[in-house]
């Protein structure tokens, strides 16, 4: 019996690019029409060293040092995916190499502290956090980037 395209997929380290979360990599082990589940999962927030996603599936990247990967996370539900590339094992062990992107330092979410006379209002300390479409991931100096997903 001939395997669906999905079946085709399923375990598998792919490149998924998405309309609002940016291009995800990681092992596919589950997909319904736009939505997909992927297990060992890092976002792509910038890659330097691969022209498009096609070649970044199939090589990886020549400029490990220049790109922003985040760390791993075990499981990511994403929507409204557009591409699923399946990755070359040459391009895996790149991608898999390429050091964490993370902010520095003490990290937080930036809430404010009181002080003064018992008043509630205060400045706000501590470094921005967040990443996704739409939101942003920090450098660790508190600078936000937004989440294009790449070059492409």
């Amino acid at each position: 019996m001939k395997k669906s395209l999905t079946e085709r997929m399923l375990g598998r380290y792919c490149v998924v690019r998405t309309e609002s979360a940016g291009v995800h990599a990681g092992i596919l082990i589950g997909r319904d029409k736009q939505e997909c589940l992927l297990s060992d999962s890092r976002r792509i927030y910038y890659w330097d060293g691969a022209a498009s996603l096609s070649q970044l599936a199939r090589d990886g990247v020549n400029d490990p040092e220049n790109c922003k990967f985040t760390v791993a996370v075990e499981e990511i539900f994403l929507s409204e995916m557009i591409e699923i590339i399946p990755c070359t094992l040459d391009a895996e062990v790149v991608i898999r190499s390429v050091p964490e992107w993370k902010a520095s330092g003490s990290g937080g979410f930036g809430g404010g502290s009181a002080s003064g006379g018992g008043s509630t209002n205060g400045t706000g300390t501590g470094d921005g956090y967040g990443s996704g479409g739409g939101y942003y991931a920090c450098d660790g100096e508190g600078k936000g980037h937004g989440d294009g997903g790449g070059n492409e």
